[in-house]
């Protein structure tokens, strides 16, 4: 791809995202029960530790 199509490109990106975050953001105004919200004494969620390339835990 030539670097004259890049402008363009981004302009494209630009406009899908907008097309995507618009309506999502509109809808939580809307109907604001579709808020994902946890309760106040929820515990967060801990992820766990998963092996690193060579093989070995994470933590070690």
């Amino acid at each position: 791809m030539s670097l004259r199509h890049l402008p363009l490109s981004l302009l494209l990106m630009r406009l899908g995202v907008l097309a995507v975050m618009l309506p999502w953001t509109l809808d939580k105004f809307v109907r604001p029960e579709h808020q994902a919200v946890s309760p106040p004494d929820a515990p967060l969620p801990v992820p766990k530790p998963g092996p690193c390339r060579r093989g070995q835990p994470a933590w070690a």
